[in-house]
């Protein structure tokens, strides 16, 4: 297994998921994964987090353990099944596109409480 770090510039991350095709690796993982570098990159599908929801779980998470309640063991982000098609049919470019067409990869329930306020 060949793990590759993303780059910032979509252009550049585009560059590096061909080069990592072209050397037959058969599954990418991309962390803080641009759309738009994926779009023109030879792929189907890919499961993935919005990073800023993962980052407010973890507050919450926080929040709960100092408040003296128990987060739980495992606290799990749900991914979002998102495939090639949906970016190029819905134009998406941006987190910020991907949130809107996909309500599940702006929000989590995951280390909810009640006296916790839903994000904005």
């Amino acid at each position: 297994m060949r793990i590759y770090e993303g780059r910032q510039d979509a252009s550049e991350q585009r560059e590096q998921i061909q080069q990592a095709i072209s050397l037959g690796v058969s599954a990418i993982i991309v962390n803080h994964g641009l759309p738009e570098s994926l779009k023109d990159v030879v792929w189907v599908a890919t499961a993935a987090t919005n990073p800023a929801v993962v980052g407010a779980v973890s507050v919450r998470a926080a929040a709960l353990l100092v408040a003296g309640q128990d987060p739980g063991h495992h606290i799990v982000v749900k991914p979002t099944l998102i495939t090639r098609d949906d970016l190029v049919k819905n134009d998406i470019k941006t987190i910020a596109d991907l949130g809107a067409k996909f309500p599940a990869f702006r929000s989590s329930d995951a280390a909810t409480a009640a006296w916790i306020p839903a994000a904005q």
